[in-house]
């Protein structure tokens, strides 16, 4: 009988080892594999550039070098957004890449994309025509309008722009409330000129 229950209490003792044994090891896994996927979220996040910060699409296809006053954060969605960069203040910045067909016009695009996007909102106002500008050489459209979120209660400023670059189109939504349209004034141009394709 004793040596049933010593037997039992070794058996014990060997199951407690065995268990601690495999739960620190699961924790040294789990603590490396966090620690590479911060290394990998820093790395791919943005850097920074003594005043400024640069943010890089995943696939390092593009980069924007913005000041870090505007304390964006980039994001990784599952959406085909190339960049999705926001803050605190709801200042949001949204880039994807369209390729150019041949049998369609860049304003017929833009004009399709117009209508279709605009529908998506309930309430809209201030709506602006297309307007052709050029940044760093590039053709740009862009047009404007201003609409309520019903979930804050809140008017907001959403900018579209199209920029051609080679044979792609980048589309980037600047999207912000409306009463801090003055304070993002030069925030726009500022992002469009420190946008390079690289």
């Amino acid at each position: 009988m004793n040596y049933l229950i010593k037997y039992s209490k070794l058996n014990i003792k060997k199951v407690l080892i065995v268990s601690i044994s495999i739960i620190l090891i699961l924790l040294i896994i789990v603590f490396f594999v966090l620690s590479q996927r911060s290394k990998l979220e820093q790395k791919n996040y943005g850097e920074t550039l003594g005043n400024n910060k640069v943010f890089y699409s995943l696939s390092k296809e593009v980069q924007v070098i913005i000041p870090k006053s505007y304390e964006l954060k980039q994001f990784n969605t599952y959406t085909n957004y190339l960049l999705e960069l926001r803050n605190e203040k709801s200042l949001n910045v949204f880039v994807s890449k369209l390729t150019v067909e041949s049998d369609r016009t860049i304003k017929n695009i833009i004009q399709a994309d117009r209508e279709t996007y605009i529908k998506e909102f309930n309430s809209i106002s201030n709506l602006s025509d297309i307007k052709e500008l050029s940044i760093n050489n590039n053709p740009t459209y862009t047009y404007s309008f201003h609409y309520l979120d019903k979930n804050q209660n809140k008017a907001f400023y959403l900018q579209i722009v199209f920029m051609q670059m080679n044979n792609n189109l980048y589309v980037f939504d600047f999207d912000f409330p409306l009463e801090d349209l003055s304070m993002y004034s030069n925030f726009i141009t500022d992002f469009l000129n420190n946008f390079k394709v690289l």
